[in-house]
């Protein structure tokens, strides 16, 4: 045998090895499923609902679950500095107390009151994406719905609700982008759109209220 069929034969094989372990790791990775309503009863008040599926083929340990709205801009009172100016995430946690682990083919379900994404200056239209965070910091994306307009209805504006947070925009609102743009192998929905939210006088414009 020629060195040149033994180096053939050996990048065969390495090659043969690796594809096998990439393989294994892509088949054995991390798969969460979410899925997410509102609940509906006379006897009690509205509640939102979270659920995670393991649909790997490993155990996972879910650390975190709610919904995510977009950046916003935030200011801080310093004494040292005085006025600050940045930006934050609104996120909605209803996972509450110690992290749950889920077996293969395992459910569990969250369950919180309604999101306060209004008192943060989000339209009751804007919708909120469900998310799941893994023990290793791996956040997992689900769907996106107007969850707040879900809740509360339709109808002319409530007392003392700001017009503008409330009334139809022109325009439909697009959940915010959660992922960088060039990230292809990801579903485009999620790598779409602003990461932000509409501003106070964007939705006055758009809402055409005064």
């Amino acid at each position: 045998m020629s060195a040149f069929e033994i180096l053939a034969l050996i990048v065969a094989v390495t090659g043969s090895a690796v594809t096998a372990q990439v393989w294994s790791v892509w088949r054995d990775r991390a798969s969460l499923k979410l899925d997410f309503g509102v609940t509906t009863s006379t006897s009690e008040p509205p509640q939102v609902w979270l659920g995670v599926r393991n649909d790997g083929r490993q155990p996972i340990t879910v650390r975190e679950a709610g919904f995510y709205g977009s950046e916003r801009p935030v200011e801080i009172d310093s004494q040292d500095l005085g006025k600050l100016r940045g930006t934050a995430e609104y996120t909605f946690k209803l996972s509450k107390g110690e992290p749950v682990l889920l077996d293969p083919g395992r459910y569990h379900e969250f369950r919180g009151p309604p999101p306060d994404a209004v008192g943060c200056g989000y339209h009751v239209d804007f919708p909120l994406r469900a998310y799941a965070v893994d023990v290793r910091g791996r956040r997992v994306w689900g769907n996106a719905a107007p969850i707040t307009r879900i809740i509360l209805g339709g109808g002319d504006c409530p007392p003392n609700f700001p017009a503008y947070l409330w009334n139809e925009t022109k325009k439909p609102l697009e959940p915010a982008r959660v992922l960088p743009k060039w990230e292809l192998w990801v579903r485009r929905e999620l790598r779409r759109g602003d990461r932000g939210r509409p501003s106070a006088d964007d939705l006055i414009e758009a809402t055409g209220t005064s």
